[in-house]
């Protein structure tokens, strides 16, 4: 079966609203005042909607017990009223739209309250598992504090050295080094000429 004649077959699909459930406190308070909306203004009757259980259950799909939970639900919050009429009785429904509309206003507002209060929430936590923690220790620092001790600890072990005596030594081996080059060449060693390295040995 194509999907066209399916859909056409199911009937006339029930407009449903998660943000009015959420607000009524009910899916089905929402969709059966969803559905006496859908009927306000298309009844010639100035007493109200009036549907027959049946009715309803052919247009929404709830049930008899449902449809009797959802009418209490909005007769409770004052959304609904309800007038008997005729012999048998027929019942003529009516919705209270200013109600509706005042408590929309206020619950709205709540929700929107309550939403700023979860995206600071939201941006606080963030912000404080993003920021470095105080409590855990800094890693890279400690490093640096290690080698600076372990370089303090090897100077200080280190015997002291007069650089202008070093020097003067250097320079006193390169001297002599270069006044005695040509005695040098005259006497080999078992590696050869004698060299600066060599001096530097003795």
């Amino acid at each position: 079966m194509k999907l066209k004649n399916f859909l056409i077959q199911l009937g006339q699909p029930v407009a449903y609203y998660p943000k009015l459930a959420k607000f009524l406190g009910s899916v089905k308070a929402a969709v059966f005042i969803c559905q006496l909306g859908y009927w306000e203004g298309k009844q010639r009757d100035d007493d109200g909607i009036y549907k027959t259980m049946v009715e309803f259950q052919v247009e929404t799909g709830l049930s008899r017990r449902e449809q009797d939970t959802a009418r209490k639900t909005l007769r409770d919050l004052g959304y609904l009223f309800e007038t008997k009429k005729g012999m048998p009785a027929r019942i003529y429904y009516c919705i209270n739209w200013d109600k509706i509309n005042d408590d929309w206003a206020l619950w709205i507002r709540h929700e929107q309250t309550q939403e700023k209060k979860k995206t600071k929430h939201k941006t606080a936590k963030l912000a404080s598992t993003n920021s470095p923690n105080k409590s855990e220790p800094n890693r890279q620092t400690d490093d640096v504090e290690i080698h600076s001790k372990i370089k303090t600890k090897i100077q200080s072990n280190s015997p002291p050295e007069n650089t202008s005596k070093i020097t003067q030594k250097i320079t006193d081996k390169v001297r002599n080094f270069i006044f005695s080059y040509p005695q040098n060449q005259n006497s080999k060693t078992n590696r050869g000429f004698e060299t600066l390295g060599d001096i530097f040995k003795r």
